[in-house]
């Protein structure tokens, strides 16, 4: 009928390359007989063989091979029709023959695609179960050429040998063949990882064994982090039991320690506790571990540390101690867990705060609250300006806060470094409504000066 065998439709693919990828093989024997290009490629580049590899069409690669298909054609992404059928994640019985009928027809298995990945790389990722025959054979023609390791540590385009991906997809099988044909467990990839880093985000042990040694337990990646740090993200015991340094920090300053607890995993807290001797355990800002629990909200875990070991009374750069932080966020669950543990609410920051100065501050009422009728906390406690909470809720207008602390005992005359009284800061800063409040308590004799213009700075 005159027509092209060679015609292209979508994706500029022949009928020969969608008969290769739906499985036709009487149609692709017709094809051939037509003198279909064997070779010719679509959009993507991809060839009639590269489609029935890909889709595990075993006896049609043979037939295209047999009619001449060039075996190492590549794709516009390196990639040839061996890396295709590996690249699929299948396990059939179907997949096994079209891998062995490419590498027993003559595959290039050192060629790369444009990951940098050969073979064996793709192979490793989808734990594939053909990778023996890869390396049986390549091992006189490729490894006596290029050194006895040479194959089996060459890496991809991220630096990583066949090892760490099977490594990093959880692949054990493939992990322990590798290691029996001398795979390098401690190669670092371009981010400085070890597969060991990889591997205990699967809470694997046995291949969390199989890739721990003495080296790569305390191997350290750019930022720093050894595995047991990545460990301590999820449940793995195994990796915080191999003799990792605990208290070894990172380049940012986490710990085993601080992730454990942070990610919420008791578990690996308690386990890690026996090695701890810094309880303070602070990031680079100097602000301890529990009190970033507590800032977090993390109120058990934080509980869980002061009882075993972490320090109560611990400080941060401005001298804060766990009292003033839940003070701060109004967190009443972790003020209560403080109190149960006989912390101190009258400790003093470096600006000479109490936590109830820090809680009138912000304002928090029901914090205030707590601290003056359940706890008892001095009302008239005064910071290095010699503020007190009643002069500091005057100055914010807060006249629920004032009315409290009046209750409970708050001095109205109370002065200030600069001889102010709550009234005075009240009249200064025009809270009639504060000034009404306080004018009942105070004495009689009111001057009408007018009060020095100073205000109290709130420091973070």
């Amino acid at each position: 009928s005159g027509v092209d065998v060679d015609d292209v439709g979508s994706g500029e693919r022949t009928a020969l390359r969608g008969a290769a990828w739906a499985g036709h093989r009487e149609i692709v024997c017709r094809l051939l007989d037509a003198n279909a290009d064997v070779d010719r490629k679509d959009s993507e580049d991809r060839t009639a063989l590269m489609a029935a590899a890909f889709m595990d069409h075993w006896e049609i690669v043979e037939l295209l091979l047999d009619h001449g298909a060039k075996i190492s054609e590549t794709d516009s992404a390196g990639a040839t029709a061996l890396h295709l059928a590996l690249s699929n994640g299948s396990k059939s019985e179907a997949h096994d023959k079209t891998v062995q009928t490419l590498i027993r027809r003559g595959s290039d298995l050192t060629t790369a695609d444009a990951h940098g990945r050969v073979c064996i790389h793709l192979a490793a990722y989808h734990g594939d179960r053909n990778l023996s025959s890869l390396f049986g054979a390549t091992c006189i023609d490729v490894q006596l050429r290029s050194g006895s390791r040479a194959y089996i540590d060459c890496i991809d385009a991220d630096g990583r040998t066949a090892f760490q991906l099977a490594a990093i997809h959880g692949h054990l099988p493939v992990v322990d063949i590798l290691l029996t044909l001398g795979a390098d467990e401690a190669h670092k990839d371009n981010d400085g990882a070890v597969a060991l880093h990889y591997a205990v985000a699967h809470g694997d042990v046995m291949l969390c064994r199989a890739l721990a040694t003495s080296v790569t337990v305390h191997a350290t990646d750019r930022s720093g982090s050894h595995p047991l740090i990545n460990a301590c993200q999820s449940d793995n015991e195994e990796v915080s039991s191999l003799g990792a340094n605990v208290e070894q920090l990172s380049l940012n300053g986490q710990s085993a320690l601080r992730v454990a607890a942070l990610s919420g995993n008791a578990k690996i807290v308690r386990l890690l506790a026996e090695h701890i001797t810094d309880w303070e355990q602070q990031d680079m800002d100097g602000t301890p571990l529990v009190h970033t629990l507590l800032i977090n909200k993390q109120t058990a875990m934080a509980e869980l540390l002061l009882t075993l070991g972490a320090f109560i009374s611990a400080r941060d750069a401005h001298g804060r101690t766990c009292a003033h932080v839940v003070c701060a966020i109004n967190d009443m669950c972790g003020a209560r867990m403080l109190r149960r543990l006989a912390a101190s609410f009258e400790a003093v920051d470096s600006g000479g705060r109490t936590p109830l100065l820090t809680a009138v501050w912000n304002c928090h009422l029901e914090m205030a609250a707590y601290l003056l009728e359940t706890i008892g906390v001095n009302p008239n406690s005064v910071d290095e300006q010699g503020a007190s909470a009643l002069s500091v809720a005057a100055q914010q207008g807060n006249r629920e806060l004032v009315v409290l602390l009046l209750r409970m005992g708050a001095e109205p005359s109370l002065k200030d470094l600069a001889g102010r009284t709550a009234l005075d800061v009240a009249t200064m800063y025009g809270h009639d409504t504060i000034r009404a409040v306080l004018q009942v308590c105070c004495l009689p004799h009111l001057t009408g000066d007018c009060p020095p213009s100073l205000f109290y700075f709130r420091r973070s």
